[in-house]
């Protein structure tokens, strides 16, 4: 399924069981991709896109990373992530692109292209049980969306994550 034919995404929460959690993303109730928390903390969650699957696990203390593991040759990769939750990648092109978040409560986060154009927009409702989160693809600048969507899921989740422990405390 092509979902730059479509612009919003939707992100169902599943649970099963204590911990266990499952991000559905999904356009008219077709399944285009989940991610997987096996764990009550987000550490490491595996991935799942067309049935290519691969697993997402946030690591360093000084020097914070993303590290992406998988049989598949563009899904294997390293991004370093700052204090504010900020990526950069710079695609096979060389074209540049920034995830950051863009709402004053941390609920919005964005793609932007060099031009600091929002090419995806993030809406996350942690709120919500069911329905957790919205997409929307504003354009088709990124080579495989779907896979940056879900990275950047894990990033949103591991943020509110760490908001949650640093309010407990």
């Amino acid at each position: 399924m092509n979902i730059m034919s479509h612009s919003k995404i939707q992100v169902q929460s599943l649970k099963a069981g204590w911990f266990k959690r499952t991000y559905q993303f999904t356009v008219n109730g077709e399944v285009l991709g989940e991610l997987q928390n096996e764990k009550a903390y987000c550490k490491e969650m595996k991935a799942n896109i067309g049935g290519k699957e691969f697993s997402i696990r946030k690591g360093g203390l000084w020097k914070r990373f993303i590290e992406v593991k998988s049989a598949f040759d563009p899904y294997e990769m390293r991004i370093e992530i700052n204090w504010r939750n900020k990526i950069k990648v710079i695609d096979s092109a060389g074209n540049p692109f920034v995830f950051k978040p863009t709402g004053i409560w941390k609920n919005k986060w964005q793609w932007f292209d060099r031009y600091e154009r929002p090419l995806i927009q993030i809406k996350s409702n942690s709120f919500s049980r069911k329905n957790r989160g919205s997409i929307e693809i504003k354009e088709a600048a990124m080579q495989d969306p779907l896979f940056w969507i879900v990275v950047s899921w894990f990033v949103i989740l591991c943020s509110e994550s760490d908001a949650a422990v640093v309010a407990a405390t």
